[in-house]
């Protein structure tokens, strides 16, 4: 049997795992990572999907069989996966062939129904900040809870970050409002937008100001980061 062919059929028995666990991760969690190949040279991905796509399968057929729906015929699948030779049949396709419909319409409906679950179920969390209480389900990205302090009891009105640049033979310590950050394609904080720059020399305390409306500091270039959480309550004013 054709490797290509067990490795495709393997893929399509994961999607129901890989899509409902990318709908949960979202832009936060898909983006800010890195997901480069595991030890194995297996996706983390799909490594996620390994996991939760035999437990998505049993309750979808579970639940087809006591609804009393019509299932479809993943034995087939899973003989393809076994790199069976379909002894004795003239057609090793002629068991999809009998039940196309049945496997295309089982995976469109647990694909789209589980990446939909997935994306509400992301919501839920981030809505009711279940992954501040709950370390199991914080999304893997440091970067966005560090730089917005989303892990505070009281989210932060404002973040301050002192940042430590070279800069022609000199130190220099830069201070602003940071109102946005990047992290590049490898989970890597690639720079930071601030509002209200100012620098001073390492070893001075008077800051310099300059012009413009956003600094933008490439974190290459960056050699220390100091990140501080500026938190206002409101005070309700009692009557006299």
């Amino acid at each position: 049997m054709n490797l290509a062919l067990s490795a495709l059929t393997l893929l399509v028995l994961l999607s129901p795992g890989y899509f409902a666990t990318q709908a949960y991760l979202g832009q936060l969690g898909r983006f800010a990572s890195s997901d480069a190949a595991a030890d194995d040279g297996v996706p983390r991905a799909w490594l996620r999907a390994l996991i939760v796509a035999p437990f998505i399968h049993g309750l979808t057929l579970s639940a087809l069989a006591a609804t009393s729906c019509a299932e479809p015929d993943l034995d087939f699948l899973m003989a393809l996966l076994a790199g069976s030779d379909f002894e004795g049949v003239r057609d090793p396709f002629a068991p999809l062939t009998r039940h196309a419909k049945e496997v295309l319409a089982y995976f469109s409906f647990v694909n789209v129904i589980d990446a939909g679950a997935g994306r509400l179920l992301h919501k839920q969390v981030r809505t009711r900040r279940l992954d501040q209480k709950f370390e199991l389900l914080r999304f893997p990205n440091d970067w966005h809870y560090t730089l917005s302090g989303d892990l505070l009891l009281n989210r932060p009105s404002a973040v301050l970050v002192d940042i430590t640049i070279e800069f022609d033979s000199a130190t220099y310590i830069y201070t602003g409002i940071l109102t946005k950050w990047k992290i590049n394609s490898s989970g890597k904080l690639e720079r930071l937008h601030l509002k209200g720059a100012a620098r001073r020399e390492l070893d001075s305390a008077n800051y310099e100001a300059f012009g413009g409306d956003e600094f933008i500091a490439w974190c290459d270039e960056i050699k220390t980061l100091n990140v501080r959480y500026i938190v206002v309550q409101q005070t309700s004013s009692q009557p006299a």
